[in-house]
């Protein structure tokens, strides 16, 4: 379970190609990911936290934010806001998001986890 949480998460796989500028454009906003099961996530990202809505479970989470760089961030410290987490929770558990490409509607990033093997591409799209 905890691969699909990664899968609807942002959330480092390799080097960014993207500029400062770009990056600094989606360190805070409103951005929605399309999941392969017809659901989305709702994600509100400020300079220290990130939101996420998962609609098909009816769940809230906040994780604090860290970035490494301009282009590389961390997720950790994961709170249930509403709802109920459908896998076990790990203090420790840690997602990385490496941004890459950057466009006016969305952005594609790498993310992976200190509990998962897998790294996954993302794309997210940016509200309007």
């Amino acid at each position: 379970m905890k691969i699909l949480a990664l899968l609807l998460c942002l959330l480092v796989g390799s080097t960014t190609s993207v500029s400062t500028a770009d990056c600094d454009s989606i360190k805070e906003g409103k951005f929605i990911l399309n999941d392969e099961f017809g659901g989305y996530t709702k994600i509100v990202r400020t300079a220290t936290s990130q939101r996420e809505y998962f609609s098909h479970t009816n769940t809230e989470y906040e994780y604090s934010i860290l970035w490494e760089d301009p282009c590389t961030y961390k997720l950790f410290d994961d709170k249930v806001l509403s709802g109920e987490s459908l896998y076990p929770r790990n203090p420790n558990d840690t997602l990385s998001v490496a941004i890459y490409n950057i466009t006016d509607t969305y952005y594609e990033a790498k993310v992976s986890s200190n509990f998962a093997e897998q790294v996954l591409d993302v794309k997210i799209e940016i509200e309007q």
